[in-house]
């Protein structure tokens, strides 16, 4: 690869999927960027006291032995800019299609608006809020302020600030990790300055129409869907009075939602992917023409 950027790009990879690892390492080679592997946290290994900590603070949350991992996995980079006083990093999950205007944003980093604590590059294709004037814009990308909930976590930047705020948050968390990342609403989250990429540059694989999501190299170990999940018994009075306080909570939420928007002068829209991933015309040849995944790397970068 070439010669490191100043941007630390961290990707967060199971050891059990090696092949993850690769796609990734040929990705960002054909983007000319480096990136440091963390090696993700297994949740279906912790102990039952970890486990146990996750069932208590949650008041009943079902968490999956996949949610605690991925929440650790991500804290674990955030301790790390605390402990190496990184102001600005960029951290990503190994399943992501990434648009080729990647490295182009990552040129502009400068005028990234001031105070930001994280900027969302990934999108769900879910109606989410954002600012109708954009903080900034690194052409053909606008940097919007988040309004409203816009979750997954596959792929952002984060600031020294965000990190702390993060972890701070996530030391007793209630939900997953991208829960207390990019819902605004969130209690005690609202004072973060979260930012939107419009169009985004990430997309996990699958999510868009068309795309195989059940291909062997992506089908997920750390997907809460697919993991195991652990709860604790809860009495029937909290039941009871989670139930009926539901539909109060969904209320006040849209009530929130809709003053935000009014203050903000916020648009609802569905945040699209750019275009292709930077693999994208390659991958349904691997593992049936022979084609290393180092292979395609080189090809794209000549």
């Amino acid at each position: 690869m070439g010669e490191m950027q100043p941007l630390p790009i961290f990707v967060i990879n199971l050891d059990v999927q090696p092949e993850r690892h690769s796609y990734m390492m040929a990705a960002f080679g054909a983007l000319d960027l480096d990136f440091v592997h963390v090696c993700a946290v297994d949740g279906s290994r912790l102990s039952p006291q970890q486990l146990r900590t996750y069932s208590i603070s949650n008041s009943g949350y079902r968490w999956a032995t996949g949610e605690i991992g991925c929440l650790l996995s991500h804290a674990s980079v955030w301790q790390r800019m605390v402990d190496e006083n990184i102001p600005l990093a960029a951290i990503f999950e190994d399943d992501v299609r990434i648009a080729r205007q990647l490295p182009e944003l990552l040129a502009h980093l400068d005028v990234l608006p001031a105070g930001m604590h994280a900027l969302k590059l990934e999108t769900l294709g879910t109606a989410v809020d954002i600012d109708e004037e954009p903080a900034c814009v690194i052409d053909p990308i606008k940097i919007c302020r988040l309004r409203s909930k816009h979750l997954g976590s596959a792929g952002y930047l984060v600031t020294l600030e965000g990190a702390k705020a993060f972890l701070g948050v996530t030391r007793a968390p209630r939900r997953p990790v991208d829960h207390h990342m990019f819902d605004p609403l969130l209690a005690g989250h609202s004072h973060l300055a979260i930012y939107q990429a419009m169009p985004a540059l990430i997309v996990q694989r699958g999510r868009e129409a068309g795309q195989d999501a059940t291909h062997s190299m992506f089908s997920s170990v750390i997907d809460g869907n697919n993991t195991s999940r652990h709860h604790k018994t809860i009495p029937i009075g909290q039941k009871l009075k989670r139930e009926l306080f539901r539909p109060w909570r969904q209320v006040v939420l849209a009530l929130k939602r809709m003053a935000s928007r009014r203050r903000h002068g916020a648009t609802t829209v569905v945040v699209p992917f750019i275009g292709d991933g930077v693999l994208d015309c390659y991958v349904a040849r691997i593992g049936q023409t022979g084609t290393s995944l180092e292979d395609v790397a080189r090809r794209l970068r000549c």
